[in-house]
């Protein structure tokens, strides 16, 4: 019924003289193979004339986190994909990953941030589709640069510098149509982006992602907003009608496009040759567990798993303390153990950041994680080793502490963390121990479970 509807709308705008392009995106897919092969079938049907990817393409999942994206990529080009705009979880297993994937994929790859690790970024990209001007700006989450570890080769324009010198550009093409593909959910840390749109106006459609919330489609004042849902649950589909003689855009009208009963055979067959691969690397060694591993519940934090993540960074960085940012929900593994089955319980790891900290700054750290966990949903939920606290009702009532300490921490609160903010500037008071924290893990529970 949907496609029908589709093919009508085209064929009555033909009828009358009009001009009609279909633009699809995708976005925060996070290697959802099985059901990306459901929805590739979808996307064919709408036969775009011009297809986005809008990043977080494939951390989260066993399979495609193994090669890096690269199956991902594949999948992209096989439905040749023209653009994908990385997400802040594209850069998890580093820049020049992201690099390589680039290299890798046939369409362009745009963002508003630059690094030597990946040659050949673009922040727009100009082409001409059935005789219309269309011009695509690529931006990334605005706060890109501070999720990664410090680095001053990698430089990243704001929302406003890249809108501003897009839209320029576009003018200067006499763009027809000009596409935003931001990295960014209508309300983000940065404000609301309906107020940021007002005072850059030139962008007729913006292609959503980040938050994991689909949009049907609503106006932002004079620009046209639209989203998928996550995890290829759905993909994002315009159409947008020209009038032929002004090539002004008279309507757009979209949709969010559902899966197909069946999966596309290209995209099974890329995927079962990355599954191959995975379970060479994931389902051996096998541990026989002396207990189960058990996310805590909501609002029990220090306990259970993430307890013992902290202990093992503690252990693996060779420092006085840890802190773990873990997840509270009600998933457990017992008897055998895979590096696949642990993936389960730890989908997104960074590296070790090893900080000399004062009592204040450990202090400042913690807070921060207490006040954004939830005491009812699952959701974030930190782990400690070598930290002497009592908590109650999310407030620190007991701290004991030194004057400093060597605290190990992922390396995305490392990043985050606004009570580190200076620390960050200070590469004489943290290293990077390169030493990721689902491998800490792992050898952790090995020692632990050791006949």
């Amino acid at each position: 019924m949907q496609l029908f509807l589709t093919l009508f709308m085209i064929f009555a705008a033909f009828a009358l003289g009009a001009q009609q392009l279909v633009i699809v995106s995708t976005a925060d897919l996070h290697g959802e193979t099985a059901a990306f092969a459901r929805l590739a079938p979808a996307i064919r049907a709408e036969r775009p004339d011009l297809l986005i990817d809008a990043g977080d393409l494939f951390s989260g999942i066993y399979t495609t986190t193994c090669d890096g994206g690269a199956s991902m990529i594949a999948a992209l080009d096989q439905l040749r994909y023209d653009v994908w705009v990385p997400g802040n979880h594209d850069f998890d297993l580093s820049a020049g990953n992201v690099g390589k994937l680039a290299a890798a994929f046939s369409g362009a790859t745009l963002g508003n941030w630059c690094t030597p690790d990946v040659p050949g970024i673009k922040p727009w990209l100009s082409r001409e589709i059935k005789g219309l001007k269309v011009f695509v700006i690529g931006c990334g989450v605005p706060d890109q640069r501070e999720r990664l570890i410090p680095d001053g080769k990698f430089t990243q324009d704001s929302y406003e510098e890249a809108l501003s010198q897009g839209i320029a550009a576009a003018r200067r093409e006499n763009a027809d149509l000009v596409v935003l593909v931001a990295h960014r959910g209508v309300f983000g840390k940065d404000g609301n982006f309906t107020e940021l749109l007002s005072r850059y106006p030139g962008i007729d459609l913006v292609l959503g992602s980040h938050t994991h919330q689909g949009n049907r489609g609503e106006n932002l004042g004079d620009t046209y907003y639209l989203q998928s849902d996550a995890h290829a649950k759905n993909a994002a589909c315009a159409i947008i009608t020209f009038d032929p003689e002004t090539k002004k855009i008279t309507q757009i009208e979209s949709c969010l496009i559902q899966p197909s009963q069946t999966s596309d055979d290209a995209l099974t067959k890329i995927f079962a040759e990355a599954e191959k691969s995975a379970h060479q690397k994931g389902d051996f060694p096998e541990i026989s567990l002396d207990a189960p591993l058990r996310l805590p519940l909501p609002g029990k934090c220090d306990r259970d798993f993430v307890h013992l993540a902290a202990e093992a960074m503690r252990n693996a960085a060779k420092c006085e303390a840890a802190i773990y940012d873990g997840f509270a929900d009600h998933r457990e593994i017992a008897g055998i153990l895979t590096p696949r089955k642990l993936f389960s319980l730890v989908p997104y790891s960074g590296n070790i950041i090893v900080c000399r900290l004062t009592r204040d700054e450990v202090r400042g750290v913690m807070e921060e994680i207490f006040s954004s966990m939830s005491l009812k949903k699952p959701g974030a939920v930190p782990g400690f080793s070598g930290i002497d606290y009592t908590l109650k009702r999310k407030k620190i009532v007991k701290l004991q502490l030194p004057a400093e300490m060597e605290v190990a921490l992922g390396s995305y609160r490392f990043c985050r963390s606004k009570a580190l903010a200076e620390l960050r500037r200070d590469p004489r008071r943290w290293r990077d121990t390169g030493i990721a924290e689902r491998d800490a893990i792992w050898q952790e529970i090995l020692r632990r479970n050791q006949k």
